[in-house]
This record gives C-alpha cells, sequence and structure tokens, in this order.
C-alpha cells in the first residue's frame, strides 16, 4: 500500500466514524425529543435539545434551496396561467 493510499484509508475510516457516530447521536436526539415533547410547548423543536456541527449551516442552505425551488414553481405556475388566460380570453373575443 502506498502513503497516498494508506492516507485516503485513513481519511475515509474517519468519515466512515463520524457519519455512523453523527447518526448515533441523531438517534439519541429523537429518542430524547419524543419522550418530552408531549410535555413541552407546541414550539419545542428537535433541535433545541443540542446541535450538531455544521447544523445551521446546513439548514441554512437547505432553506436557501427550497427558496430557489418555491419561486421557480412560482414562475412556472404564472407562466401556466397566463398562457391559459390569454388563452381563454382569446377564445371569447372569436
Amino acid at each position: 500500500m502506498t502513503y497516498r493510499e494508506f492516507v485516503n484509508t485513513v481519511n475515509g475510516f474517519q468519515k466512515y466514524e463520524d457519519i455512523k457516530s453523527r447518526e448515533q447521536w441523531s438517534m439519541t436526539r429523537k429518542m430524547m425529543y419524543a419522550s418530552v415533547a408531549p410535555y413541552a410547548d407546541e414550539n419545542f423543536k428537535e433541535t433545541d435539545f443540542f446541535k450538531f456541527p455544521g447544523e445551521e449551516e446546513m439548514l441554512k442552505k437547505i432553506a436557501e434551496k427550497q427558496l430557489l425551488v418555491d419561486l421557480e414553481r412560482e414562475r412556472i405556475s404564472k407562466e401556466f396561467f397566463a398562457k391559459y388566460d390569454a388563452k381563454k380570453a382569446a377564445m371569447g373575443k372569436a
């Protein structure tokens, strides 16, 4: 095994362990939330227990992507109904 292969293997194993650890912590957080949620107020969220490193950034990126998707859907919808209204108006004048 070359040094580069060794480093890639170590890095890959570390990423695997990080993902596995995050998954276990995520399940712990979900269990904590499930056990406390019936007694908490309605604004209580799963992330109120603890946040993972980088989770805030990730949620912002997801929100930005969702906003772009929503804006694209709105554009498509407006375009469709503009064509529909134009067609309907043309039929009414004939």
